[in-house]
């Protein structure tokens, strides 16, 4: 397997077709991705002119770019800062999660429709406990047998699994030693080797209905990323994706159309890669 130049990702389809800077988030870089109706929207969070964190969202097309102004979502509690987001979709509509800490800390959810718009008020869920390490919630409805088939096996030096559903199947990614392992549900464990996989490669995963696109930090400080087909057992193409990124995030927009977002230390952008068929050119 072969590193393409951009010369070779124009040629097969995987091109650029939009930076769009956005709002620099003032709690570090976690943001988050879902696609719905062929939109996508984009969830971060930043203080506001009271000097609170709210959870902010963009509505964007395919290309990544913003189709609607990014609004801020309202809270459960005024006094307390709203971070660590994440969002899912049911096709039809967006879920947004959020914790809510002060002290306490309390998990939050809203539902917003395919245009971004808020459907549902802000409602609580589980029990407040002692604010801790801020992580966002888990909003992938997975029981424990599904992940158990899909995930990595014991005893195998894991970091960071990542998750999603791949047509039928589920696929996880997870990095180890110069190395990120992927793995669809009942199926033998493949690999991608290269000295560039960074100590905390963060991997990410998702997939259409025959492409995923993964893509994981480097000691570069860039992202890089593979393209393959999940219901072939063809060699991926490894893509190099950009420079100076933290903390990337991808969704499959369509099955051929992907979008990225990474933050640069001061804001976030996005990159969409057209993957098309043509993919299959590099056998």
């Amino acid at each position: 397997m072969k590193t393409i130049s951009l010369f070779t990702l124009i040629a097969l389809g995987i091109i650029e077709t939009s930076h769009g800077p956005f709002l620099r988030p003032d709690f570090g870089a976690n943001h988050a991705l879902a696609a719905a109706r062929g939109n996508v929207l984009l969830a971060w969070s930043e203080k506001n002119e009271t000097g609170h964190a709210r959870v902010h969202v963009a509505l964007l097309d395919s290309a990544g770019r913003a189709i609607s102004p990014a609004r801020e979502l309202p809270v459960l509690n005024p006094s307390r800062d709203a971070v660590a987001p994440t969002v899912t979709t049911d096709g039809a509509s967006f879920i947004v999660a959020w914790q809510e800490v002060l002290g306490l800390q309390q998990t939050v959810a809203m539902t917003l429709d395919a245009n971004g718009q808020s459907a549902t008020a802000p409602q609580p869920f589980g029990v407040e406990t002692v604010a801790g390490d801020i992580a966002p919630p888990q909003l992938d409805a997975l029981s424990a047998s599904v992940v158990k088939t899909a995930a990595p096996a014991p005893g195998i030096d894991t970091s960071a699994p990542h998750i999603t559903q791949a047509g039928s199947k589920y696929a996880v990614v997870w990095s180890s030693t110069n190395r990120i392992h992927y793995r669809l549900t009942n199926e033998s464990t493949r690999r991608i080797t290269t000295a560039d996989v960074d100590v905390n490669a963060r991997p990410r995963i998702d997939c259409g209905m025959t492409n995923c696109l993964v893509v994981y930090a480097t000691r570069g400080g860039g992202v890089a990323g593979f393209a393959f087909d999940h219901t072939r057992t063809d060699a991926p193409v490894q893509l190099q994706l950009a420079s100076n990124a933290r903390d990337t995030e991808v969704v499959m927009v369509t099955n051929a159309r992907a979008l990225i977002t990474w933050y640069d230390g001061e804001k976030l952008l996005s990159r969409s890669l057209d993957l098309g068929g043509k993919r299959r050119a590099t056998r």
